[in-house]
């Protein structure tokens, strides 16, 4: 709660700035820029959107490191955990990083993409395409498809050219594993193309029964002691988050794997600023510092074992269960003023996925049922936490500032006001093979972005201007569902309008983590 407050008060501090850029972006962005968020109630949220969930033995071997001395990147926690990785996707090569964004940007620094392009989602976090632009490459945003919010085989082909396309990312996005990944990652190996699998919503997520006879041979990373196919088992290279919403968490941190083990020497170079194990201070390429520390690797590695991943998977599936369950009772999905995330493409366990979606996504009609519905359940005697569907990438308002503000004619470039609030860069050496100057990587950004706010993706901004999600955590139980979902039906006016009152009282779910911890 505490840190809620903080980030609203910085908010505060900046909104006349977002305002005045807001001011001169384009229409085809500022026509389907989303609402503020509602207001924050009074007494704070009964049901947060997402809570931390770990154990007693993760305090337990945080205090074993720290009694030992073992809080850095170099002791046995960050080789433990990446132990633990290699064991539960079958892999050869596994690297703990200090976040999934820093694992996305090494693998892609991995996958040589520089003056590439690179085929992302536009339905996603903005860190993916951040990691492609400061990996040196070029993001071409598919659409997603007609009735799931990840890309199809069909999106990424009409993004893909032969001569520029280097590497797909693929992030079955909110813990919806992507229905065509086998047929992607087929497609990516007859082209050539590296195949990036961002499993920072999904980890853990099934995607189908392995083949008991080949033992899922074709993409030859399946774990023996996993009789299911996970996600993260098709790309060259996965990317994974352990940020605090995540299903398992270390605060902050992230791993990449691979499936080949020809990678790991130079991934393992890449998270450590480019260190060569032949000449330790000889660096032959500019790279990150990406490394977890020890406390945090020691805080999740028995998460990732016992079969915790597991767990935490199955308790999110039955939570998305329970939503289904009650919302199928209501008018208000019977008449179809609310749509649930990727219900027409569910199809089970032993089908082409595991419902256990890392958030449980609701769609609205329209817009404005969907932030009129956010702001109903803000109010603080329901206090009930949603969040908007993502944004799309291809319309954020850092793709207009990229080219716009190093132009003296734009209304946002040379020395406006705007132009440095939103962070002028400087121009770049013409001598330099990268375009010099202390923004060179920056420069190179600006001068391979395209308007992609005019590439459409109207699936995408359908999702993003109806889309938002409900409470989704492995704290919650049955009945904590079934009052969420009155709670919606509430604000369309059904037989629920009448809300009883809650069943639990603000902070519950603070006091249900203490009592894992005793």
């Amino acid at each position: 709660m505490e840190n809620k407050l903080f980030i609203d008060t910085q908010a505060t501090a900046k909104s006349k700035e977002a305002t005045d850029i807001i001011e001169h972006l384009p229409d085809e962005i500022k026509s389907q820029l989303p609402n503020p968020e509602p207001p924050f109630p009074n007494g704070g949220w009964l049901y947060r959107a997402l809570e931390p969930y770990y154990t007693k033995q993760s305090i337990d071997d945080v205090c074993e490191a720290m009694k030992n001395g073992e809080i850095s990147s170099g002791t046995k926690w960050p080789r433990k955990m990446a132990d633990a990785i290699c064991a539960q996707y079958g892999v050869p090569v596994a690297l703990p990083t200090s976040s999934g964004a820093g694992a996305l940007h090494v693998a892609l620094l991995c996958a040589d993409i520089y003056q590439k392009e690179v085929i992302v989602p536009t339905f996603t976090m903005v860190a993916v395409a951040n990691s492609v632009k400061l990996a040196g490459g070029i993001p071409v945003y598919a659409d997603s498809s007609v009735d799931n919010i990840n890309p199809g085989l069909k999106e990424i082909q009409s993004c893909y050219r032969a001569d520029k396309t280097r590497a797909v990312i693929v992030c079955h996005t909110y813990g919806v594993v992507c229905p065509e990944i086998e047929e992607i990652a087929t497609w990516c190996r007859e082209k050539d193309l590296v195949l990036i699998e961002d499993i920072c919503e999904c980890m853990g997520a099934r995607v189908k029964e392995r083949d008991q006879a080949t033992g899922g041979a074709l993409y030859s990373c399946h774990s023996p002691q996993n009789k299911y196919v996970l996600a993260g088992c098709y790309g060259d290279f996965s990317c994974a988050s352990l940020y605090a919403n995540k299903q398992i968490t270390a605060g902050d941190g992230g791993w990449v794997h691979a499936r080949d083990i020809a990678h790991g020497p130079r991934l393992k170079s890449l998270i450590n600023h480019g260190f060569n194990p032949s000449y330790h201070f000889l660096h032959f390429e500019t790279a990150p510092n990406a490394k977890i520390n020890g406390l945090g690797a020691a805080f999740i590695c028995s998460q990732l074992q016992n079969d915790n991943l597991n767990i935490q998977i199955t308790k999110r599936g039955q939570v998305a269960r329970w939503y289904r369950e009650y919302f199928g009772k209501k008018d208000c999905v019977k008449t179809g003023k609310i749509k649930l995330i990727n219900s027409d493409t569910i199809k089970g366990e032993k089908g082409c996925y595991h419902d256990a979606p890392w958030v449980f996504g609701v769609e609205c009609c329209d817009r404005k049922v969907r932030d009129e519905l956010r702001v109903y359940l803000a109010k603080p005697d329901i206090a009930v936490e949603t969040r908007c569907y993502f944004f799309p990438l291809h319309l954020q308002p850092v793709n207009y500032l990229e080219i716009a503000r190093d132009n003296p004619q734009s209304p946002v470039g040379g020395d406006s006001s705007v132009a440095k609030q939103a962070g002028r860069r400087n121009p770049g050496s013409p001598t330099s093979p990268v375009g010099g100057g202390t923004n060179s990587t920056f420069n190179m950004i600006a001068a391979n972005t395209t308007e992609t706010w005019k590439c459409g993706c109207p699936n995408a901004a359908k999702f993003a201007a109806t889309g938002f999600y409900l409470p989704t955590h492995s704290f919650l139980e049955e009945q904590d569902c079934a009052w969420i979902v009155d709670c919606v039906e509430g604000y369309f006016g059904g037989e629920d309008e009448k809300v009883g009152k809650p069943l639990r009282e603000k902070g519950w779910a603070d006091k249900a983590r203490l009592k894992l911890l005793e």
